[in-house]
């Protein structure tokens, strides 16, 4: 069967890519409970804070605020708005998280530029390398991880752009399991680090909304190399390459979204430059360190509907796989995992939806998820 998952993932996503090309919703004068007519873009500045307090196995009891900030310079539809999230976080497992994700878009939507920066002190699990660690392979480690990445995209013609990227990470760890995988060395990247690469990525972009689309695609291909030339302790090349669909059913605002995410590379990687299956971005239901290595795959299906005032919901599923290579990668070696959620609109006209998500993944396990954004 070696190959097959390749052949499903491509399969599905050739289903996905095919679909009916984005049309434009048009609300008619009748529209007495506003639903249409809030989803016209509006001019100006749109700004939400929100204080979080949750709950997760991960986090133990976690304290959170986040600002959203999004603003558009024209009715046009077709321009995007410039957007940024700013967050802070603090768990009673003493983790530490601030980030800062935006998006600046200049010159009518001619040129994109994403900015990405973040400082975490991670208190957090670590079960090896491989599609089949074992939970009593858990080591907890403590480490701070600053981060940043940037990339400068323009339109090259329709919805096609290109650009160049830069990205650093600083790995600076505190604690580490005595006589664990870390503690001896093991794996590579179990000492102080740095990663910093160039890159280059091209992007296809035709969605209605880059928050919560309900019609169009994203495609992007991410290319990005690492090594002594960069100012990187660890030399290896990684390809991303991330393709989503956005299908809305007949009867108003309903939305099937499809995912299909591949990561590979070759080279020296270390174990935190390495991609992971789970997480709230990826398949829910897993918990994120769980499965990593240096090839991870997964699918991905979303059905989203709205309920009434600002409250919506939706029902995912998702399978995936790691593994040393593509060529290792097998259907017998899947991960399943689904479940379901609550959205609440921060700023309806924008789509910018406070997201509530519990997922079931292997062995019955439950995560919750409490994120600003979708998914995908």
């Amino acid at each position: 069967m070696r190959n097959s998952l390749l052949a499903l993932a491509l399969t599905a996503l050739g289903a996905l890519t095919g679909a009916t090309p984005p049309r434009t919703i048009e609300c008619a004068d009748d529209d007495p409970t506003g639903a249409c007519a809030a989803v016209a873009p509006r001019v100006g500045h749109e700004l939400s804070v929100l204080p979080i307090a949750f709950y997760t196995p991960e986090t133990s009891l976690a304290f959170a605020a986040v600002a959203v900030w999004v603003h558009r310079e024209t009715e046009d539809p077709a321009v995007r708005a410039s957007s940024a999230r700013i967050g802070a976080l603090y768990t009673l497992r003493n983790q530490i998280s601030t980030g800062f994700d935006g998006t600046v878009v200049l010159a009518q939507d001619t040129w994109r530029v994403d900015v990405q920066l973040g400082l975490n002190r991670d208190h957090e699990d670590f079960y090896g390398v491989g599609n089949d660690t074992q939970p009593g392979d858990r080591e907890v480690f403590t480490a701070w991880n600053p981060g940043v990445r940037v990339k400068l995209l323009r339109r090259v013609i329709g919805d096609l752009f290109v650009g160049p990227q830069i990205g650093a990470h600083d790995y600076l760890y505190q604690r580490q399991a005595t006589g664990g995988l870390l503690d001896t060395g093991a794996v590579r990247g179990s000492d102080d680090h740095l990663t910093s690469g160039v890159g280059a990525v091209v992007q296809w972009d035709d969605r209605d909304d880059p928050f919560a689309p309900r019609l169009g695609g994203y495609y992007q291909l991410d290319l990005t190399a690492f090594g002594p030339w960069t100012g990187s302790d660890h030399t290896y090349l990684r390809c991303d390459l991330d393709l989503r669909r956005f299908v809305e059913l007949p009867w108003l605002h309903h939305v099937v979204a499809g995912r299909g995410y591949v990561s590979t590379g070759a080279g020296a990687y270390p174990w935190t430059a390495m991609p992971t299956l789970g997480g709230a971005n990826g398949v829910r239901g897993i918990y994120r360190p769980r499965f990593r290595d240096r090839t991870a795959t997964f699918v991905a299906l979303e059905y989203r509907a709205p309920l009434f005032w600002r409250l919506g919901a939706v029902l995912f599923g998702g399978v995936g796989e790691v593994g040393h290579a593509l060529s290792s990668l097998t259907v017998g070696g899947l991960h399943p995992a689904g479940g379901g959620g609550l959205r609440f609109a921060l700023a309806p006209p924008e789509r910018v939806n406070l997201t509530f998500d519990v997922g079931v993944g292997p062995n019955a396990e439950v995560r919750p998820y409490v994120t600003v954004g979708e998914s995908f």
